[in-house]
């Protein structure tokens, strides 16, 4: 079995608050492929949205053509996603729905270079990697606060929270980015929709995992969604989680670089979805944490943020800045409302 030293489990849950489980998941073992979907649009659409996106997933891991390591495989699921995005945002259009589309994060293991691991997102649900009982998000979210800096800071007003800048189905062709890991033996890999991540913070998520590690996968996907409902349960939560195992004859010294990914399709230039360009490296993770410890954030260079700030010094700075992030995010929201309207 080419995937042994790999083991895996998933739970998705309604929540307390929506009548529907708009959330998808799939965990695909066998072609060390795993994938969390977030729907959004309501039943009729949101739910149909994460829906697609797995059973494309599905469509391309059982193809005769789904083989090599993981670049040629992530290229794949790459291609799926996009099959996915044009359905979905091609059948929105045909039943004249105003909002329909998926968030979506997946792995895609090597089955040549056990050590690595070929990451794809778009939108706000995550990758975590619980190594050495220290969590580390591997991707920053595709929204307004994380463009500004300001995620998780509660500087953004309320009502502009949670406005993502990338989808599934939104446009025919999704902006997904890609990275590269590498995978160590004792690696636990959690990818989430943000039911989870809204309702328990990191620092708890990495005490229940640790605390618990003794337990089955299944019993941690199970409690780290039973305290997201237990927290509120505002939304659909849903997890997956994979472990690295130590295992005789796998090298997990061969990995990769993010050299390897220049293969991959080039995303579209023409993505109105995307508010903010982001091209993030786990060192751009750690830098944001450390502004976030040290203070009020700063934006990134070259944002609408940086430029308006570069003009003006003070002390008022920091509400300069939140009156200004709250202008760009209702012409955002605007132009965004513009763009699913037609």
């Amino acid at each position: 079995m080419l995937f042994a030293h790999l083991e895996s489990a998933g739970k998705t849950d309604v929540g307390r608050r929506r009548a529907n489980n708009e959330d998808a998941l799939v965990l695909l073992e066998e072609f060390g492929v795993f994938c969390v979907a977030d729907g959004m649009g309501g039943g009729s659409s949101g739910e149909v949205a994460s829906a697609k996106i797995i059973e494309e997933i599905r469509k391309a891991c059982h193809h005769e053509d789904f083989e090599g390591d993981a670049i040629a495989r992530g290229q794949l699921i790459f291609k799926a996603i996009n099959v996915a995005s044009a359905w979905v945002f091609r059948r929105a259009r045909r039943m004249n729905l105003k909002v329909s589309g998926s968030t979506v994060v997946a792995l895609v293991f090597d089955p040549e270079r056990p050590g690595r691991i070929i990451g794809l997102h778009a939108g706000d649900s995550r990758i975590y990697r619980l190594r050495n009982d220290k969590l580390e998000q591997l991707m920053v979210d595709h929204s307004i606060e994380a463009a500004a800096g300001l995620d998780g800071d509660g500087a953004m007003p309320t009502m502009f929270r949670g406005i993502i800048t990338r989808a599934v189905g939104v446009k025919e062709q999704v902006e997904l980015e890609t990275h590269s890991f590498d995978a160590q033996p004792g690696d636990l890999y959690l990818m989430c929709s943000d039911g989870l991540t809204n309702m328990v913070p990191d620092p708890k998520i990495e005490m229940l995992l640790t605390r618990n590690s003794k337990k089955s996968l299944q019993d941690q996907a199970d409690l780290l969604v039973a305290n997201a409902n237990e927290a509120g349960g505002l939304d659909n939560s849903t997890v997956t989680l994979t472990r690295v195992l130590e295992a005789d004859g796998v090298d997990y010294s061969l990995c990769t670089t993010e050299e390897d990914l220049d293969s991959f399709p080039e995303n579209s230039p023409n993505n109105e979805t995307t508010m903010y360009h982001t091209t993030t490296t786990l060192s751009a993770v750690k830098a944001a944490r450390e502004r976030a410890k040290s203070g009020p954030p700063e934006p990134r260079k070259g944002s609408p943020v940086a430029e308006a700030l570069e003009e003006e010094e003070g002390p008022d700075n920091k509400w300069q800045m939140i009156f200004f992030i709250a202008a760009v995010s209702i012409f955002a929201l605007a132009l965004m409302l513009v763009i699913l309207g037609k």
